[in-house]
């Protein structure tokens, strides 16, 4: 029987075992260690020893429904999940998928950790909703992790409806500091403030530039507010004053889909996914929150939910979206619809012909389908070509005998990531009969080794008389 992760862990439980005085067969200690698919704590001790630090997530899990494909490390009630064991973004994906109800965190781990500290760090990350702080995010809600951790304790102590949180741009003046119960200041200034009612928020009174938002406490009592934060909250109204470009702004229904949005660019999709269905009665651009949800779901491969929301924005009520007829399209090609996608893909393509991201999907659908004559057609005498357009038109002047413009476009690739295998050996041929360059060609043939599948090099290196 193979053990989970064998390979990676036994080298270094072969390391570790003479270090720890003890002697042995390290396939039976990680035999030993394992327990219905958790390695205990001796393997994270090891781990924590050899990598300095270890990188990965701790886990809270509220339901106990931990997925069966992922081996975890098992620390009394919490989970570790190393970085190092792989497919961590599909770990999370399946949690999403299925609705699992977990808190967890991005963590460096070089001494073992207290798990009452751990655990008290799931706590306010819970509290405010999250499932997953990457890194990332850990830094951007820095602040607001400090106040939610001492607000979770002072909260049934304070009348909450005297109370004003603020999110500002600026540090408040002495004279409006007096009332301040807490505060968090660095890029942005958190406060919260005590007998609010005597606080006047106007713009007149603000700093020349300055930006403020601001949830009264007594909306904390209210839908659809009173199951958010007010930190996250305060930071919502704040972001949706600068996207309104105001100087103060209250908290209202809208800044819940800023407050999603802050979410998905924070990568926790499904508290962004929520946090979006909630805000999708109180939105004022319906258009891009379905672009925003729809891609949630498309992303954790519920496609009929995705096309289902996508095909609401195109009653004829409303003027076309061609974002909507894009993501559609990439629904219906994930669906294996390919006469769907390419309707939805050129209706995009022709309600926003000067959208490059659109145009190029459009052309390396006709590509992947051999419509040439549709992509020079398109692409007549655009100059705007991007790296996978000019990948693609490459190709097909290689593939015509136009090799004087196939080497054209290629060689502007010589420093691009979209550069492929086969790219690489269209340039192999081109500068050994071109440019008569037998050197750069062989460079071009190693890369192309390198990004092919040992058949496909093959195959095409005889086909090319290489």
């Amino acid at each position: 029987m193979k053990l989970p992760h064998e390979e990676l862990l036994l080298p270094l439980v072969e390391d570790w075992l003479p270090k720890k005085g003890e002697k042995g067969c390290p396939r039976c200690y990680l035999l030993d260690h394992l327990f219905d698919n958790f390695y205990t704590e001796e393997i994270f001790e090891c781990l924590v020893e050899a990598q300095k630090p270890l990188r990965g997530y701790f886990f809270k899990y509220q339901d106990d429904l931990l997925p069966k494909d992922f081996t975890f490390i098992r620390l009394k009630n919490l989970f570790f999940y190393p970085l190092f064991f792989g497919n961590s973004q599909e770990l999370f994906l399946s949690l999403w998928k299925e609705d699992v109800s977990f808190t967890s965190f991005y963590a460096e781990v070089s001494r073992l950790p207290n798990p009452s500290e751990v655990e008290n760090h799931l706590q306010v990350i819970s509290s405010l909703g999250f499932s997953r702080l990457t890194k990332r995010a850990e830094e951007r809600l820095a602040p607001i992790l400090k106040l939610e951790k001492v607000w979770l304790s002072l909260k049934e102590k304070e009348e909450i409806s005297k109370l004003l949180f603020i999110v500002s741009s600026f540090p408040f003046d002495e004279e409006l500091k007096e009332g301040i119960i807490l505060k968090e200041e660095g890029k942005e200034h958190y406060y919260v403030l005590r007998d609010a009612q005597g606080c006047s928020l106007k713009e007149e009174n603000l700093t020349q530039g300055a930006i403020l938002g601001f949830v009264p406490g007594e909306k904390l009592k209210e839908e659809p507010f009173s199951r958010f934060s007010p930190f996250l909250l305060a930071l919502s109204a704040f972001e949706h004053a600068k996207r309104a470009g105001l100087m103060l702004k209250e908290v209202e229904g809208f800044s819940l889909h800023v407050l999603a949005d802050i979410i998905y660019e924070l990568e926790d999709l499904g508290f962004a996914k929520r946090v979006y269905e909630i805000a999708k009665d109180y939105t004022l651009q319906p258009i891009e929150l379905t672009l925003s949800l729809a891609s949630i779901y498309y992303t954790l491969s519920d496609l009929d939910t995705a096309e289902k929301l996508l095909r609401g924005k195109l009653c004829g009520c409303i003027r076309e979206d061609p974002m909507v007829h894009h993501n559609l399209g990439l629904v219906y090609l994930a669906k294996g619809n390919l006469s769907y996608a390419e309707y939805h893909l050129y209706k995009a393509y022709l309600l926003d012909p000067e959208n490059r991201a659109i145009r190029q999907r459009l052309i390396q659908f006709l590509f992947d389908q051999g419509r040439i004559s549709d992509i020079l057609e398109i692409l007549a005498g655009k100059e705007d070509l991007s790296p996978q357009e000019a990948l693609i038109l490459g190709k097909i002047y290689f593939r015509q005998g136009d090799y004087d413009r196939a080497l054209s476009l290629l060689s502007q690739l010589l420093a691009s990531p979209e550069r492929d295998g086969e790219a690489s050996l269209y340039l192999a041929w081109l500068y050994l009969n071109l440019r008569k360059n037998e050197e750069v060609a062989n460079l071009f043939l190693d890369e192309a080794r390198s990004k092919l599948s040992t058949d496909e090099f093959e195959r095409l290196k005889r086909e090319l008389n290489l």
